[in-house]
């Protein structure tokens, strides 16, 4: 068979299958078709039944307006005649409005003029279903005006609860009709309207003399099974019809639209006489244009044999010229066999270059991932990726540069060709780096200096005109969406790199920036762990001062309660026995004992910082001068003692008598840190501190500060020694020579006043302590007399609440003797009875803090309110925070702690007596 039939066969072969198709997909095509044009019929029978529903719903909400006007509410039927008028003319829709009453007679008849006779009309009362739903629909009749088939709907009219009227509007069936024809169907279509009762309300296609009749028996018997659907049947004249309707479950009303089946069918029966004809046509063609088609392959294919044996032979080829793709690209195909095979053997040596040039970058690959894995050195990784650039690109110079966190200039890390730009710090908004960390993308030029995309700064852009390096492309180091760095290459000018050198660059640059980034993250990790490091010693060193806090705290109370009655009671003894007596010597033993126990609770508490402290404002150089001669005498002749004060040393806030403190325990450890004597510095100054200067974890504020330095020439201290010198109970001192209390209530001192302690020392060439404490504006207020100017005596009377019997005795022993009237309490329930009995007698309250069942503060204010004029003050041997808790310890409330002497008893509560009145309540 030649190739001519073989093309034709092939042609019809394929066209057939495709025709038979398209015949099946019509056919199914047009069952779809007839199938959405018979939903299409019921969606719009639905569609009309909904738009009668609304012309009704329409009548009954206009009759409910009219049913609740002013006008029949009041029984005037001439107004509502009057206003009525226009309501019936405005609804072209009604035949007529009239009000009835209850029997049927009409009252109101807008058509007609009022007080004229009206007729009585059967009108049934409305059902209880109407009652619900407001409104009823009557059967089809005849209108009284226009005598048109008409549909009366009724609404009753209430008046206070009871239905007086009746309110019916005439509604024209053909009205209802309109709604029917303006709806598009196919041709002869034929709609009716149909009520609960298969009554015909309204039919097009000039069914007009249907209205009244009852509705076709297929259809009613379908209406009655189902309330939306559609059925098939025969109208008289033999016509097979279709038949969709809809019922309203509102009005109880159907639409129904009956359409002839030939107008279903018509477009389908249309598009197969299409097909029929476009298919015989199509068939045709194919083969006259397999004929054609088969002439021009099969000269064309005679010409190629004709060329493959000459080329057999040796003699010139020369390929028939043809429009067929195939044929054209066999003919170029033979051309090619001889150019393909020397290309191919050049082709070959690109690849086997092309090879090695991948094996030597994977290498260098390779390499760099060792460095990033195994070191944490970034500088080694950046050169060693600079140098395979430099070596697989060919490239003269290479550079790579990071990121400054601090300033966020470019600095140069490492390089191959530019070896004066080591150091180099440039400005991150300059050169083929500036872009390429902008963009986060590889940038390239052909020439820097030319390109209006690139600014350079006058450094690098004398550097460049130099080298003649004005060919770059830069690649920015990124980490995890943020660059860090960039990798430049520099060569001569107009050189272009290839895609593939740029994807080689950015390979290396991704490594490079991968252990830029360890180097940082190890830094980070470092600092975070030398930072956790402190924190721990800080945390270990808070957790000691407030496991000794919580002892100092617990032991204060006890102790103080007990050193005041030994210290009291001793004083007051000697002055029983006089100066002469033999026993008083070891009555002063008693005292001086006691006295010490008093430092040592006071040391205990001031190293924790639970202290009570009565701060002032106090010039520093006043407060050392006036310590100077108590110090030189505590030091010896051996140790010379200088103060070099700053003539504008500012004022601080602290407690006199613990700066005193601090004074005599530094100078104390210095003098026994110089065995031999030595010398002794003091020094003030103004200074500010910073947060730098303080240190992350110091507590105090940043600001201004007076400077309180005391240098020594002693031993000085190692390293050790320094870790541990504040920490309580820890000395160098021997056995019986040192509590190792004195620097640890320094430093409690000092921080309990917001200030710093630095001590700086090496071994054998000193110790250096400088305290910072914050300064504060001076205070221009004379200072209070002190207790010495103050007569202590007097004849007041005072009741002393204190639930220790031996403290209590001795409070009111020692009163006693300065002349006072003295009632005493042991516990809070004890005073208020006394307060009850003596109420226009006590001038003073003296009470402890803390005691069992209430109070010290809840007492007063529960005395406050029995003896008005009583003042309060309060004692108490407990810490700060007890007392803070408990609401006592301010400027304003007078307070004395424990222990305390008869003396000093007697000149705080005579303060009391004679200063400013405060209530036992306040």
């Amino acid at each position: 068979m030649k190739l001519r039939s073989h093309l034709v066969l092939l042609i019809v072969v394929a066209i057939i299958p495709a025709v038979a198709v398209s015949a099946v997909a019509l056919y199914f095509f047009a069952a779809q078709t007839k199938t959405t044009v018979e939903t299409s019929l019921v969606d719009t029978a639905r569609a009309l039944s909904l738009a009668v529903e609304r012309d009704v719903r329409s009548t009954v909400s206009a009759l409910h307006v009219l049913a609740d006007s002013a006008d029949l509410k009041r029984g005037d039927l001439r107004a509502f005649h009057e206003h009525a008028a226009p309501v019936l003319r405005a609804w072209p829709a009604w035949d007529n409005l009239v009000v009835l009453d209850l029997a049927g007679q009409e009252l109101v008849d807008p058509s007609v003029r009022f007080g004229a006779p009206l007729p009585k009309i059967h009108a049934p009362r409305l059902s209880d279903s109407a009652m619900r739903a407001g409104f009823a629909v009557s059967e089809v009749g005849t209108g009284p005006v226009t005598s048109a088939a008409t549909i009366a709907v009724q609404v009753p009219v209430s008046i206070d609860g009871e239905i007086r009227y009746m309110l019916a509007a005439s509604l024209r069936t053909d009205a209802l009709a309109d709604l029917l024809t303006e709806q598009r169907v196919p041709a002869g279509t034929v709609g009716t309207l149909v009520d609960r009762n298969k009554i015909v309300l309204a039919r097009t296609g000039g069914g007009e003399r249907a209205v009244g009749q009852p509705a076709p028996s297929d259809l009613a018997d379908n209406v009655s099974e189902m309330a939306e659907g559609h059925f098939s049947t025969v109208r008289g004249e033999g016509q097979p019809v279709f038949v969709a309707f809809s019922t309203s479950p509102v009005t109880g009303w159907t639409i129904a639209l009956s359409t002839p089946r030939s107008a279903l069918s018509q477009p389908f029966e249309s598009s197969l006489k299409l097909f029929g004809g476009g298919a015989l046509l199509v068939i045709s063609l194919g083969v006259v244009v397999a004929l054609m088609l088969s002439r021009r392959v099969s000269s064309s294919l005679r010409s190629l044999a004709s060329a493959a044996a000459a080329m057999n032979s040796g003699a010139p080829v020369r390929v028939p010229r043809s429009r067929v793709q195939e044929v054209k690209a066999i003919g170029e195909a033979l051309l090619a066999v001889h150019r393909e095979r020397e290309r191919s053997e050049e082709h070959r040596a690109l690849l086997l270059a092309d090879a090695e040039h991948r094996r030597r970058a994977a290498e260098s690959l390779n390499d760099v991932k060792a460095l990033v894995s195994e070191s944490l050195e970034p500088e080694s990784v950046a050169q060693a990726v600079v140098n395979a650039m430099a070596r697989l690109l060919g490239a003269p110079m290479v550079v790579l540069y990071r990121t400054d966190p601090d300033s966020s200039d470019l600095v140069l890390v490492s390089e191959v060709g530019a070896p004066e730009r080591r150091g180099w710090h440039i400005p991150r908004a300059t050169g083929t780096v500036a872009m390429a960390l902008e963009t986060g993308t590889p940038v390239q030029s052909a020439d820097v200096l030319t390109d209006p995309r690139i600014t350079l700064e006058d450094r690098l852009r004398a550097d460049i005109e130099r080298s003649q390096y004005r060919a770059a492309f830069a690649v920015p180091l990124m980490v995890r969406g943020t660059a860090i760095g960039s990798l430049m290459v520099g060569d001569g000018i107009g050189r272009i790199y290839a895609d593939e050198e740029i994807d080689l660059a950015q390979t290396f640059a991704h490594h490079a920036a991968i252990a830029m980034n360890n180097a940082r993250l190890y830094q980070e990790l470092r600092a975070a762990y030398d930072k956790l490091s402190v924190a721990q010693q800080q945390l270990l060193q808070a957790q000691k001062m407030e496991a000794v806090g919580r002892l100092a705290g617990g032991i204060a109370h006890d102790f103080n309660n007990l050193i005041t009655v030994i210290s009291g009671r001793s004083v007051m003894l000697m002055r029983e026995l006089g100066p002469d007596h033999p026993s008083r010597r070891k009555i002063e033993i008693i005292q001086s004992t006691a006295d010490r126990a008093a430092d040592i609770t006071r040391q205990l508490l001031a190293f924790s910082r639970k202290q009570l402290l009565a701060p002032k404002r106090l010039n520093v150089n006043e407060q050392v001068r006036a310590m100077l001669p108590v110090l030189e005498r505590l030091l010896g002749e051996d140790i010379t003692v200088t103060f070099l004060p700053d003539v504008d040393s500012g004022t601080v806030l602290a407690d006199p008598a613990q700066i005193d403190q601090v004074l005599v325990n530094l100078l104390v450890n210095a003098r026994d840190a110089m065995p031999r004597g030595g010398r002794i510095e003091l020094c003030t100054a103004n200074v500010s501190l910073t947060r730098d200067d303080l240190g992350a974890e110091s507590e105090a504020v940043p600001g201004p500060y007076v400077m309180l330095s005391v240098q020594d020439t002693g031993e000085g201290m190692d390293a050790a020694t320094l870790e541990r010198i504040f920490e309580p109970f820890f000395t160098t001192k021997a056995m019986n020579r040192g509590t190792g209390l004195g620097l640890a209530t320094v430093y409690g001192i000092i921080k309990q006043s917001g200030g710093q302690i630095v001590v700086d020392s090496q071994v054998g060439l000193g110790t250096t302590f400088r305290i910072y404490l914050p300064s504060v504006a001076a205070d221009v207020r004379p200072d209070a007399p002190g207790p010495n100017g103050i007569a202590a005596g007097g004849r007041e009377t005072i009741l002393i609440v204190e639930d220790e019997p031996d403290v209590s005795e001795f409070a009111r022993d020692a009163l006693v003797l300065y002349g006072y009237t003295v009632l005493s309490a042991t516990s809070p329930n004890e005073a208020l009875a006394i307060a009850r009995r003596h109420r226009d007698d006590i001038d003073v309250v003296l009470t402890d803090v803390v005691m069992p069942g209430m109070s010290g503060r809840e007492l007063a204010n529960r005395i406050a309110e029995i003896c008005p004029r009583a003042r309060v003050a309060y004692m108490s041997g407990y810490t700060e925070d007890a007392i803070v808790r408990r609401g006592v310890h301010s400027a304003e409330i007078p307070f004395i702690a424990k222990p305390f002497t008869a003396d000093s008893l007697a000149h705080h509560l005579r303060t009391v007596l004679d200063g400013e009145p405060v209530a036992a309540g306040r």
